[in-house]
């Protein structure tokens, strides 16, 4: 947790603090001399009794207590008037996600243990998980873009079309499309937000995919990408049809949307990439304390005033 001050000039008035220690001790020191040269001590014993009687012992005398009270008062006072605002780090946040999964036939390719398409829905399932109480919603796309679940707090209903997702028969990889579809879904209430685009191959159909990075950058969402390939590439369908993975076009989306490029070459690290974009929802909420510390000050002057009038009451 961290604090910062809006009015951070007022905090200058703390030095009085040492300044009231030194003038109490010595207003206490006169009056303990005064009270040494006029007191009747006959008189006292009676009505107090001993010295050394439970009466009169206590674990803080009377001039110490008031004098922490007074302290404590001044300080919730010039807290108040510096304007704290204290910074709470949540782990989970009001950022909504939206997951764009490639769904085309290539991540059938044979170069993960087991499919990428498989891989990458086990990995995405944690991640909904992981992130915590947040938006999360959900798009598949090939060739088209089609919208799974529109963001939402159930995430029972996002892992059950997480593991819904199949190959689409639509023929290409339209990623272009996949950002619109994706930026669409989020409206100005849900900000802020990103999207996580997951894919394996190359944009071969639709929109441009600098097109929706233009878009994306517009409405001020991070798209963050993971590719999904080995170096080596995989087959599907047919043994000699490779498919390999564009990674400047991914690397390029992610940096100039301020997301964040993953190259995965296996199930466990997809796992690990969509755990580190989890971790970026971490963030820090601002409190305004002021009314606290506000009412902190009015409960221990209310305090001290009791304590004036009924225990440690002046007689006259």
């Amino acid at each position: 947790m961290n604090i910062s001050f809006t009015n951070p000039e007022f905090l200058w008035l703390l030095i009085a603090l040492p300044l009231l220690i030194i003038v109490h001790l010595f207003v206490v020191r006169r009056m303990k001399a005064r009270a040494w040269m006029f007191a009747n001590f006959e008189a006292i014993e009676r009505v107090t009794g001993p010295r050394d009687s439970m009466r009169n012992s206590r674990k803080i005398s009377k001039n110490w207590f008031m004098l922490l009270m007074h302290l404590l008062i001044i300080t919730s006072i010039v807290l108040t008037l510096a304007g704290p605002v204290m910074s709470i780090k949540r782990e989970s946040s009001s950022k909504t996600f939206i997951l764009a999964i490639d769904a085309s036939s290539s991540m059938l390719a044979d170069d993960y243990k087991e499919n990428r398409l498989d891989a990458a829905k086990r990995a995405a399932v944690k991640f909904v998980d992981d992130v915590g109480k947040t938006r999360i919603g959900l798009v598949s796309f090939s060739g088209v873009a089609k919208v799974m679940v529109r963001p939402t707090l159930d995430s029972e209903k996002v892992k059950a079309a997480i593991l819904n997702i199949h190959p689409m028969v639509s023929g290409g990889t339209d990623i272009g499309q996949a950002i619109i579809t994706s930026v669409n879904l989020i409206s100005p209430k849900e900000m802020p937000a990103s999207i996580v685009l997951l894919t394996d191959g190359r944009s071969t159909v639709g929109i441009p995919p600098e097109d929706g990075v233009k878009y994306a950058k517009k409405r001020g969402i991070a798209v963050d990408t993971i590719g999904v390939a080995t170096k080596k590439g995989g087959s599907y369908v047919r043994v000699d049809l490779i498919s390999r993975i564009d990674e400047k076009s991914l690397v390029r989306i992610a940096s100039e949307t301020n997301g964040n490029y993953f190259r995965v070459e296996n199930g466990s690290m997809m796992t690990e990439s969509f755990e580190k974009i989890a971790k970026k929802s971490l963030r820090e909420v601002p409190f305004n304390a002021t009314g606290a510390f506000l009412l902190l000050a009015f409960i221990l002057i209310t305090f001290e005033w009791v304590f004036l009038n009924t225990k440690y009451r002046a007689l006259p």
